[in-house]
């Protein structure tokens, strides 16, 4: 465990720990005590393990600690063991032991003294008595020149140390009394002979001093004062020598000045230790000079400001004038050590740079000048880099002092300048160098010399900034050394040799002559430098140093003209990075001989590019890759590879690029390939050349890791070979080249090589097929022995070839038989290529290695056979042609002797499992029928039609298509007999074979006629899903051929489709569609008849197929011609848009969807009459349809799917976007208008927002009011319709709405009120808008826009009344009464109606009472004096009050009835009584009427109000005034249709007799129109056999219109029966007239009833 050996020690304790010892043992336990100190980790946590196994690893909570058992004192003697290891341990266990001991380090402080004396020098005894003892000494003591005479032994300092060392680490352990103790002796032990020894004494003294001396500076500062007051008394040295007095003071000084950073800071003992140590700095030491300068810097932060600077500037006098050598250095040491305790800014504080840069430039004062560059040295030193920003203007200084006449001054400057560079960082280096750089520049020679000067002590910098820095030094000495002052000149050759004395390489530092000489001279010297270096063995590794005296001299060599000079060069080069330790030392120079490297590449001389190539990829090896200086290598050799500059550079390139990937590994390599080899078909010529160069050289620098990539490249090659510029096919010439020369010396290597070369032979590119067959060619030529160059050619017979016996076994040997044999097969097809060229190349090849050629066919022709079935089988159509011509060739040639073996060939082939051999079987038999002769063929005919029948069912498209073309060659030679064989059997096979349809398909297709003998069969209705599909795939074929028979297919086509069984419904969707795009466009007024005709048939499933094909007919017809079938197809579709049928419905909607979607976006409105113009035709329809049966809405069924406009949307849209006139546009929204009322909301929810959107747009731009107001009526059904779709368009409806309504149109304004009105539903704000009404109403000028103004009002409340405020309602009340009521005499009628229907419409949501007021003012006789001008005889103002509660009457009837009803009905008796205002009469009789049928609903028979209203009415009927007649029978009308019979028919007599009157006398015509429709009413006249049933009943003697019997004889009766009943909605309508609406105004809420 005591061993020096870190293994022995490990093995022990592991052999401990398999067999702990016994725990009593005290030896035992010191010595596993000591171990778990060891110096080795692993160790000490074995011994750890083994203390614990012993059992003497005890808690402290049992009461025993594990160190008691090990007192300090018998660790001692390890302190002193002979092993550098138990002493290091030793150190920590005594401290442990120490730790844990209760009496503390005390006991062992004599002991450990004792121990060290023990140790320590010691002076040998001489007997005084003796007197021969003294001479025998001196004897003994006699030495050799040069040899240091000594009393004293050695002692162990290594003891010594491990003694110093253990004090230190019992530091903490150290009591109160033990310092003063400690600390003499460690003064003591600081003069040691031994420096291991001092610093140990050091260390522990500072450990000590730092744990205790805050709590006893008093105690210990005494102890160190007493020394210096011994020294100073001159009585503490007198035995001592001068170097043991200053290792003591050194070491009393660090003390007291680490003892002094405790003390207070206004304790004046710290300037008392600071003087003294001020004091020190003169000693004649530089260790005792250092010292004090190192105790400096945390003693002055207890001075203040103005201390300090007395300091600082006594020291810089000091600096500058002390009379010695080292008072000046001492002063420059504390200099240093103020500053840096003052910290970096005190150079400019106290003026420290000034006073300096003052010192040096004092010309005068050489002292001064040394100083000031001392305190340069030892500020750099002593701030390290924080002095660095100060270097740059330091540097000067040194500059100019490097020449300085006193030797003193120049040393100095060295030493400086040594220690700037020394501490530069890379940060600095860049900040010094441009200085200095410039300072070469400069004219002075002096500054120049300082400049080269500071560059040689540029060596002094550490290893990572001189690597930095000499790629640019060396280079500017090199060329400093041609300057012309000799001064410079031997400057530069002194840094230069500084920079050689730094070389560690013992071969570069032999031969740094030769270096330095080749910098110095390099047009001389360069060349033997450069053979050196060749023939120089490296067994060391190459510094930075070294590098930096080589990287010129090659890059000189690299530079030359000569290539001699270069190769070498460039070798060394690359060679370089293999010699560094670590690439990175290389890469400051990579961007030096990068560039001389680049230039070599595309050097003219091949050997130059080569050697440069290489020396390019041994760069990049030995760099580790391409790193941060190679980045842009790769682009600027591939963009050099592209140039269109010489040939030279691009091989250059492609050489250099070749080698880098070599290096760079086969990933990098494969990731650029697919660039490499798409570069070979770049549309630039130089830039195929450059990459087909590139294939050149890769195979020569990857070796075997191109040849997984040979198929490829090669495939390169051979397109480059055709290329049609002569550069590029040489390059892929010289490429496949050494493609053959390297990778055809194998049967694995031809594997590679030949099915690219074959590949090439089949190429669609003639020039391709050209160069493959000559590289094929060169290969065979190389395996044959032969070189080819065959003479006379031409002409001659193919029998006979130059080839020998010898040369054909050869080929064999080498190829094997079946590969000799196909690529003679392969030669003898490219006899018969299309191009001459290729043609005469295999000729060529032909004759040179084939020695008889009838025998060499005969052994070929099962592989020449098979080659040309693959080739007629190909795409390629040239591939085609040659076996097409090859295989004519054989018949012509040989006729009826090859048909006996060729046949046989095809009938084999065509039981191949490949489809593509089967296929050029059938080729090949139809290229051998239509080449034969039909004489020739006779005897073969019953063999060959079961081959083509059984090809014609086969299972591969290919197959048949080939089959095809031999039945045509067939056909053409035994016509219909050759038909009656095969197409029979085919049709027996449809049921049982597939693929017989199929067939079937290739005999129409090669003879058409023949489907009038097969359409009669299949076509026969009834069509089942068999025959269906049959016919679908024979119309693929038989198109010409269709248009005659398209009468006779489509109906039971249809009927199939209407199939309910889907399979047969799906066949005969098929095959109407395969007619539709089989039928050509001469044929199309045939085709759409047959396909329209079927929308009008009587069943559903007909009807529903014609219009899914209506669709199939506009997507995929060719015929199809939309400008003439959409129209037909619109029309057609929409009639079946409301058929019974929901499928016939849906499938005509889809249909449509389909035909309009053919139709390009922009062209949709062209077709927007013909839409509308259906939409108006099926709204009609479905009027018609709804008679009677009180639907109100006409809903068109299809436009009732989801998303039902989807088909016809964008016509309308497009209609009104882009419209080509206002007409346009006004009709596409109308257009909108009716779509959208003829929808559903669900339906329509999906085209809200595509809609509304474009339709607002619109209403902001200029169009004519015609337009907008048809976009505001679109508007308003959207509103209607979308609901609450519309809510995110709420914002910008309302603004564009209230804008519109003071449009200067009248039918704009109108709308846009009513639209207004719907528009609130969707608002839950309603108070804001009324308020802007009410106040654009008191402000508008324009009678117009106030009445628009009214009616949006009256639409508001009618709307969204119940979300208005009262006190809203009322303003708006108030606001109406002013502009309509009281101003009636000025207003116009229009507007005096607008006012009346507001008011209405408030007034229903006023509250009761002011509703009453309201009420019973409008009622009363006179007008109070506050009504305005409008006074008791006031027309005017009696027909307002009138017409308001006629509107009031008629809006909210049942409100008047039940809370109204005396007042209103007072008001309105009273206006039917004024004989001077007609319109009162008017609106008297209509109000009455609405109350009066109000009243009939609610009470029927017992209604109170019937017996009093109708007298009044019957009243009205007499009336003078026509309109008041015309009125009263209306609203009679509208009050008998609306009420029972029971109710009216008490009160007939009442009124009937004045209707009858009317009816018949009346003089004028429009009132006897208006009465003929309320006796009709009245009477309950239907068109019907007992429609006058009731009336003949109640006109009779006794019954209740008896008195009306007279006019109303059974000829009147029966004339009123035959009225039309459609317009009995519109009669009453117009009878109860509109309060000033228009007759475009829709809105009866807002614009009248």
């Amino acid at each position: 465990v005591e061993s020096q050996f870190q293994a022995v020690r490990a093995a022990a304790l592991a052999a401990l720990l398999a067999a702990p010892p016994a725990a009593s043992s005290n030896d035992a336990q010191r010595t596993l005590f000591l171990a778990r100190h060891d110096p080795d980790e692993d160790n000490r946590a074995t011994a750890e393990q083994v203390w614990s196994a012993c059992g003497l690893a005890q808690s402290k909570e049992a009461g025993v600690s594990p160190g008691l058992r090990v007192q300090p004192a018998d660790l001692l003697r390890y302190l002193t063991h002979e092993a550098a290891a138990v002493r290091d341990a030793a150190v920590g266990a005594f401290a442990e032991a120490v730790a844990e001991s209760e009496q503390g380090v005390a006991p062992a402080l004599a002991k450990l003294f004792a121990a060290f004396s023990q140790n320590s020098p010691k002076e040998e005894e001489i007997d005084a008595d003796d007197p021969f003892a003294a001479m025998d000494r001196k004897r003994q003591l006699a030495t050799f020149p040069g040899e240091e005479a000594s009393s004293r032994s050695a002692g162990d300092p290594q003891a010594r140390a491990a003694i110093m060392r253990a004090l230190g680490a019992v530091a903490p352990s150290l009591t109160p009394r033990d310092l003063p103790l400690v600390s003499t002796f460690l003064t003591k032990v600081l003069g040691d002979d031994d420096e291991l020894v001092r610093d140990a004494a050091m260390t522990a003294g500072r450990d000590m001093i730092e744990l205790h001396g805050a709590e006893q500076v008093q105690q210990l500062l005494p102890v160190y004062e007493k020394y210096f007051d011994k020294q100073a008394a001159g009585g503490g040295g007198g035995a001592e020598d001068e170097a043991k007095s200053d290792n003591v003071r050194q070491g009393v000084v660090v003390f007291l000045g680490a003892l002094a950073c405790h003390l207070d800071a206004a304790d004046p003992k710290i300037r008392q230790i600071l003087a003294r140590l001020v004091s020190v700095l003169s000693t004649p030491s530089e260790a005792v000079q250092r010292s004090v300068s190192d105790c400096l810097p945390p003693l002055m932060k207890a001075l203040t400001d103005d201390e300090r600077r007395a300091l600082v500037e006594s020291l810089l006098a000091q600096v500058t004038d002390g009379e010695g050598y080292a008072d000046r250095r001492g002063a420059a040491f504390g200099l240093a050590g103020a500053v840096k305790g003052c910290g970096i800014s005190s150079l400019k504080a106290y003026g420290i740079m000034d006073a300096v840069k003052a010192a040096v430039e004092d010309k005068k004062n050489p002292d001064a000048r040394e100083g000031a560059l001392m305190a340069f040295e030892l500020l750099n030193l002593r701030l390290g880099r924080l002095f660095e920003p100060y270097v740059i203007h330091v540097l000067p200084m040194l500059l100019v002092c490097f020449g300085d006449q006193s030797e003193h001054v120049r040393e100095a400057t060295i030493s400086a300048a040594r220690a700037v560079m020394g501490q530069l960082s890379a940060q600095g280096v860049k900040l010094v160098l441009p200085a200095l750089m410039k300072g070469l520049e400069d004219n002075a020679w002096r500054t120049k010399q300082g400049s080269v000067q500071l560059m040689g002590a540029m060596a002094a910098c550490a290893p990572k900034q001189l690597g930095a820095c000499l790629p640019q030094i060396v280079p500017r000495l090199s060329e400093t050394l041609i300057d012309t002052h000799p001064k410079v000149v031997e400057a530069a050759q002194h840094a230069l040799k500084a920079i050689g004395d730094v070389i560690k390489n013992p071969e570069i530092e032999a031969l740094s002559d030769y270096l330095l000489g080749a910098i110095a001279k390099p047009a001389e010297l360069t060349q033997p430098c450069l053979d050196v270096l060749l023939e120089m063995t490296f067994v060391n590794v190459v510094d930075a140093p070294s590098l930096a005296l080589i990287v010129p001299v090659l890059s000189r060599g690299l530079r030359d003209r000569r290539a001699d000079l270069k190769k070498k060069a460039a070798k060394i080069a690359g060679n370089m990075c293999a010699l560094v330790a670590d690439p990175k030392d290389m890469s400051p120079y990579v961007p030096l001989l990068l560039p001389d490297i680049r230039k070599s590449l595309i050097d003219p001389i091949p050997e130059v590019r080569a050697t440069a190539a290489s020396a390019l990829a041994s760069l990049i090896r030995g760099m580790g890759g391409v790193d941060e200086h190679f980045a842009d290598l790769i682009p600027w050799l591939t963009q050099t590879l592209q140039s269109d500059g010489p040939m030279t550079e691009r091989s250059g390139a492609a050489q250099g690029l070749a080698e880098c990937l070599a290096v760079l590994g086969q990933e990098h390599f494969e990731a650029m390939l697919p660039e490499i080899l798409a570069g070979c078909h770049h549309v630039a010529p130089h830039v195929r050349e450059g990459h087909l160069t590139l294939l050149r050289f890769l195979p020569l620098a990857l070796g075997h890791l191109f040849e997984p990539h040979l198929q490829e490249a090669l495939a390169e090659v051979l397109t480059g070979l055709a290329d049609q510029v002569e550069a590029v096919r040489d390059a892929a010439l010289s490429a496949g080249r050494v493609f053959v020369e390297e990778f055809s010396h194998s049967g694995p290597s031809l594997d590679l090589l030949l099915p690219s070369i074959e590949d090439g032979i089949s190429s669609e590119n003639w020039r391709i097929r050209q160069s493959a067959t000559e590289l094929m060619g060169s290969m065979m030529f190389r395996i044959a022995g032969t070189s080819g160059k065959v003479l006379n050619l031409e002409g001659g017979s193919d029998d006979e070839g130059i080839s020998t016996e010898a040369q054909g076994r050869a080929l064999t040997q080498t190829l094997g038989e079946q590969r000799h044999h196909d690529l003679l097969a392969a030669v003898y097809s490219l006899r018969s290529d299309p191009t001459l060229a290729v043609r005469n190349a295999a000729v060529h090849i032909w004759k040179t290695v084939v020695a008889n050629t009838p025998r060499t066919l005969r052994l070929v022709l099962p592989h020449l056979m098979r080659r040309l079935i693959a080739g007629l089988s190909a795409a390629d159509d040239d591939r085609r042609q040659t076996a097409s011509r090859c295989l004519g060739e054989l018949v012509r040639k040989l006729g009826e002797r090859v048909l006996g073996e060729v046949f046989p060939i095809f009938s084999d082939g065509l039981a191949n499992s490949d489809a593509a051999t089967r296929e050029g079987v059938c080729l090949g038999l139809a290229e051998v029928l239509a080449a034969a002769r039909k004489e020739d063929l006779e005897q073969y005919i019953g063999d060959v039609v079961p081959v083509i029948r059984d090809a014609l069912c086969d299972e591969e498209e290919g197959v048949r298509n080939a089959a095809g073309a031999a039945f045509d060659a067939m056909f053409r030679h035994g016509g219909a007999d050759v038909a009656a064989d095969i197409v029979p059997a085919l049709l027996s096979k449809l049921e049982t074979d597939d693929v017989a349809l199929e067939g079937l398909k290739q005999v129409l297709k090669a003879q058409p006629k023949i489907l009038a003998s097969v359409l009669p069969k299949l076509a026969a209705p009834p069509i089942d899903a068999t025959r269906a599909a049959t016919l679908g795939s024979l119309a693929e074929v038989a198109g010409p051929a269709l248009p005659p028979h398209l009468e006779a297919l489509f109906p039971p086509l249809l009927a199939a489709m209407g199939s309910d069984d889907p399979d047969e419904s799906e066949a005969a969707t098929g095959a109407a569609t395969a007619v539709l795009r089989a039928v050509p466009d001469e044929a199309h007024y045939l085709l759409l008849p047959e396909v329209i005709g079927g929308l009008e048939d009587e069943s559903p499933g007909v009807r529903c197929a014609a219009a899914k094909l209506c669709g199939v007919f506009a997507a995929e017809a060719p015929c199809f011609d939309e400008e003439d079938d959409v129209p037909q197809l619109v029309k057609g579709l929409f009639e079946l848009f409301i058929d019974d049928d929901e499928s016939v419905v849906s499938a005509a909607w889809t249909a449509l969807g389909v035909v309009m979607g053919v139709v390009a976006k922009e062209d949709q409105a062209h077709y927007l009459r013909d839409v509308r113009g259906a939409v108006e035709t099926a709204r009609e329809k479905v009027r018609r349809r709804n008679r009677g049966a009180g639907v109100k809405d006409l809903l068109i069924p299809a436009l009732c799917l989801p998303k039902g406009l989807a088909p016809i949307v964008q016509v309308y849209l497009q209609g009104v976007l882009v419209g080509k006139n206002s007409e346009v546009r006004e009709s596409a929204a109308e257009g909108l208008r009716e779509a959208v009322m003829s929808t559903t909301t669900a339906a329509l929810k999906p085209h809200v927002i595509p809609i509304t959107g474009p339709l607002i747009r619109i209403l902001g731009d200029k169009y004519p009011g015609a337009v907008k107001s048809a976009i505001l009526g679109a508007l308003a059904v959207m509103i209607d319709k979308g609901g609450p779709a519309l809510k995110p368009f709420v914002p910008q409806l309302q603004t564009t709405f209230v804008k519109c309504l003071s449009d200067a149109n009248r039918s704009v304004r109108q709308r846009a009120a009513a639209a207004l009105g719907r528009l609130m539903t969707l608002q839950p704000r309603v108070d804001p808008l009324v308020g802007d009404l009410v106040t654009a109403l008191a402000s508008a000028s324009d009678a117009g826009v106030r009445e628009a103004m009214l009616r949006a009002i009256a639409g508001v409340f009618a709307h969204a009344g119940k979300g208005v405020q009262t006190p809203t309602a009322e303003r708006a009340r108030d606001a109406i009464f002013a502009v309509g009521i009281s101003a009636a005499k000025v207003v116009g009628d229009a507007e005096m109606n607008a006012a009346a229907l507001a008011l209405a419409h408030v007034a229903a949501w006023l509250p009761d009472d002011t509703r009453a007021s309201l009420i019973d003012r409008l009622g009363r006789d006179e007008l109070s004096s506050t009504d305005g001008p409008g006074g008791t005889n006031d027309c005017r103002g009696r027909e307002a009050r009138a017409s308001t509660l006629a509107a009031l009457a008629r809006t909210r009837p049942e409100l008047i009835l039940a809370t109204h009803a005396a007042a209103t009905l007072n008001g309105l008796v009273r206006a039917a009584k004024d004989e001077a205002c007609v319109s009162s009469r008017v609106g008297a009789a209509r109000g009455l009427a609405s109350i009066a049928r109000a009243s009939a609903l609610q009470s029927g028979a017992s209604c109170p109000y019937l017996p009093k209203l109708l007298p009044v009415l019957g009243k009205l009927l007499r009336d003078e005034s026509a309109d008041v007649r015309i009125a009263t029978a209306g609203a009679m009308h509208v009050l008998c249709v609306g009420s029972s019979r029971d109710a009216v028919g008490a009160h007939l007599g009442a009124f009937v007799p004045q209707l009858a009157d009317v009816a018949v006398g009346d003089r004028s015509k429009d009132v006897r129109y208006y009465a003929d429709r309320a006796v009709r009413s009245v009477l309950r006249i239907m068109d019907s056999p007992d429609g006058l049933t009731y009336a003949q009943s109640v006109l009779k003697a006794g019954g209740t219109a008896s008195a009306a019997r007279g006019k109303l004889t059974d000829v009147v009766l029966r004339r009123l029966q035959g009225l039309p009943d459609e317009e009995e909605e519109e009669a009453s309508k117009a009878a109860m007239g509109s309060l000033g609406a228009d007759e475009e105004d829709d809105d009866e809420v807002v614009l009248g009833d």
